[in-house]
Parts: structure tokens; sequence; C-alpha cells
């Protein structure tokens, strides 16, 4: 089992990046929230919502690590975490895209599970010019499904069990 920790936590705000946009669309930053099993992060109002009867819902919540965002940096310059359209960042290189299926245990009793990879939309060129590109093939973190529901919060800690062998 591998532990990681809430770097950051952020919902989306009324407006989102759209085409045309000169200029990213940030998210807002929160102290804490409620994951809601099969629904997401209750204070996420855009994002928070039931699968339709019969379908899953594997777009719940989207997580990156910090190893990733320094690796972009180190390509493209320092970039603001509430522009990475991440609601969770976790601390230090945790490799999201290989711990697909692995479960994340929160402090306050969350569960999430990894589901798919997160695929970078045009507004990461907004914050730099080929950050979409570079962010392709899982390098933007993971999605995941709220299976326990619970509270997340900066600084909880997070324990990561599953597929292990790309936590550092």
């Amino acid at each position: 089992m591998a532990k990681t920790s809430v770097v950051n936590l952020f919902i989306h705000g009324p407006h989102s990046s759209r085409e045309g946009d000169t200029v990213p669309t940030p998210m807002h930053a929160i102290q804490q929230a409620d994951a809601v099993e099969g629904c997401g992060l209750r204070q996420d109002e855009r994002y928070f919502r039931r699968a339709d009867p019969g379908r899953e819902r594997p777009r719940q919540v989207s997580l990156i690590d910090e190893g990733t965002i320094w690796r972009h940096e180190g390509l493209f310059g320092s970039i603001d975490r509430s522009l990475i359209k991440a609601q969770i960042i976790l601390a230090g290189d945790v490799f999201l895209p290989d711990l697909l299926g692995a479960v994340l245990s929160f402090e306050g009793r969350a569960e999430l599970t990894l589901s798919i990879h997160r695929q970078p939309c045009f507004a990461m060129d907004l914050i730099s010019f080929g950050l979409r590109e570079a962010m392709q093939a899982g390098h933007q973190g993971a999605l995941a499904r709220v299976t326990k529901s619970g509270v997340i919060a900066v600084g909880h800690q997070v324990e990561i069990s599953g597929q292990l062998s790309a936590v550092s």
C-alpha cells in the first residue's frame, strides 16, 4: 500500500473555458469537499450528478499528481494549479495513469477508484502553447468514480491500494 496526501482541491466555476477564449478559466480552490458515491464532489455543481439508469459514469472526479505537473513545468515554466482542471492534486510523483483500477482511500473515509485517463482539452494550450500535446498519452492524470462517500480535504492522507508499481 502506498501513501500520498491531498495538496490542492478545486471545483469548477460557473464559466468553463470555451473555444475562442484567449486566457484559461481558473477553478476555485476549496479546503474540503463531500465525495458522494456515484455522483462526484457535492460542491462542484457542474459535475455533480448520478449516471443515467443502467450506465456507469467513470468521470466523477479528476486527479493529477505534483510529479506530472513538475515534469510539464520543466518544459513550459510555472503552471498555475487552478488552471489544470484537476479537482484533486496529490502530493509527490504518483503517476495515476499506471494505477487505473486502484482505490484511493482518504482520511475522511471517502474512496475513489481510478477509472480512466484524463484527456487534455484545448484549454491546456491557453496555459502554454504545446501543453495539450505534451499531456497526451496519459500525462494529465486520471479520472475516478466515487465508490464510498466521505470527506476529502487539503492535507488529508491518502492510501493507494491496487496496482502500485508506479508509486514512489
